[in-house]
């Protein structure tokens, strides 16, 4: 794709699904291209150039920025470009660009948009976006719900109508953890404050850190003066983001105590979420947080701490940097410090080698820290990663039956089936689908 001519000034910003690291990106889009002076269009229809989010956290998240770019790719007019940024541009490259006509730009390499455009105003030069909804309700507009939900065969969605039918939508999505749109008024309130990007992490398993590139703190004086607009501009409930909070500051000279120390030294009444703090950060600093944390408890609303495995071998497998003793001694001390706070992991079933023992000692720290939320995820192969060339894979039906043991566990049976229902109708209408660029005559002409 060659530099936009001025004639070419209208784009469609669209956004299916994502992390809130790509919320953020997409949010900071609609600066950048106004900045440029772009004018900002619903209608993928009608733009001369869309912007689509893309996610690849797993095969189902692939499949389903696959449809939403497929429907894209048909929906836009003859001659408009189709620009794909998110995750999955840095994931499976290959795939968008053998399936899509299409500049594809991975979150490490956002900066390229520059040259794509023109642009004037550097990307770099754009800050965040920190009040995130507006932008992002708008682009969820692009997509109407049928898209976002994905391909679905009629059990799933038969059982998707009578739960919100009977009104336990909200209880399934918070037991089952899966999302459910929070309520407007409250997500208004919400101030995003990125800390970082990419990450410091050598996971086996996770292809993420290959499109998000090393870890690039936000310099803590910049951090701060953020986090006080915020505060100035009313807003009582902040939200860092990062790829790796707890990785915070390691590119600095700093740690994510010093960055916690300067933000809950404000006098300021407000209540903080940390997302995405990695555990191997949380023993590294235990000392010195659990005071802090025990401190500032009432401020402190959720704490995200992916624990991934509660084995000893599991964890060494897949380079988390931490034990499972030094994760628990941590977690129990941050549960004491922290009682009222939302206490929240994620889990991941079936990683390769992984024994019924290995699972069982999951459980079993899974008991003894009692989180508010277990997030659970099945294996699955990612591109390029070191857990993708292991020998002693898992058998599917063996991670099925994990899963359901441990959402039983965490969850209660009823919530646990009814996952597995939805899981299952969703994955049988994946299956059926192929992945083929609309012609470009099938597009509507302007």
């Amino acid at each position: 794709m060659t530099q936009a001519s001025k004639a070419h000034s209208t784009v469609c910003i669209a956004f299916g699904l994502g992390c809130p690291r790509a919320q953020v990106d997409t949010a900071r889009l609609f600066g950048y291209f106004r900045a440029n002076g772009w004018t900002v269009s619903d209608s993928i229809e009608q733009a001369d150039l869309v912007a689509v989010t893309s996610c690849g956290f797993c095969k189902a998240s692939e499949d389903q920025s696959m449809q939403l770019l497929e429907s894209t790719d048909r929906r836009r007019k003859q001659g408009s470009r189709l620009l794909i940024v998110g995750c999955l541009a840095g994931i499976n490259e290959q795939l968008l660009r053998e399936t899509f006509d299409a500049d594809v730009v991975s979150p490490k390499n956002i900066s390229d948009i520059d040259a794509l455009i023109g642009a004037t105003v550097l990307f770099d030069d754009v800050d965040d976006l920190n009040h995130i909804e507006p932008c992002l309700d708008r682009a969820s507009r692009c997509f109407s719900e049928g898209e976002r939900r994905g391909r679905e065969v009629f059990v799933r969605s038969g059982l998707r109508r009578a739960i919100g039918a009977c009104g336990m939508g909200a209880w399934v999505a918070r037991t089952a953890g899966t999302h459910q749109a929070s309520d407007a008024k409250s997500a208004d309130r919400v101030y995003s404050l990125r800390v970082a990007t990419g990450c410091a992490g050598e996971c086996t398993y996770c292809a993420i850190r290959f499109a998000c590139g090393p870890l690039k703190s936000k310099p803590l004086d910049r951090v701060l003066a953020e986090f006080d607009r915020g505060l100035r501009a009313g807003f009582t409930e902040f939200t860092l983001i990062a790829q790796d909070l707890g990785a915070y500051g390691q590119d600095l000279g700093m740690t994510i105590v010093d960055l916690l120390e300067g933000i809950l030294g404000r006098p300021d009444a407000f209540g903080l979420t940390l997302l995405d703090f990695d555990t191997r950060w949380l023993v590294a600093y235990q000392s010195a947080l659990v005071p802090l944390l025990a401190d500032n408890r009432q401020r402190i609303r959720r704490l995200l701490v992916p624990l991934q495995s509660g084995s000893e071998r599991v964890l060494a497998s897949m380079r988390r940097g931490h034990t499972a003793h030094d994760a628990k001694e941590a977690l129990l001390a941050v549960r004491a410090a922290c009682p009222d706070s939302s206490l929240e992991t994620h889990v991941l079933i079936g990683f390769p080698g992984e024994s019924e023992q290995d699972f069982q000692d999951t459980v079993a720290l899974l008991r003894a820290i009692r989180f508010d939320q277990v997030t659970a995820y099945d294996y699955e192969d990612r591109p390029g990663t070191e857990a993708s060339r292991m020998a002693a894979k898992i058998p599917r039906r063996v991670i099925k039956l994990r899963d359901l043991r441990l959402r039983r566990e965490t969850d209660g049976l009823a919530a646990g089936l009814i996952y597995h229902v939805k899981d299952w109708g969703l994955r049988r209408g994946r299956r059926r689908q192929t992945f083929r660029p609309a012609p470009s005559s099938q597009r509507q002409a302007q």
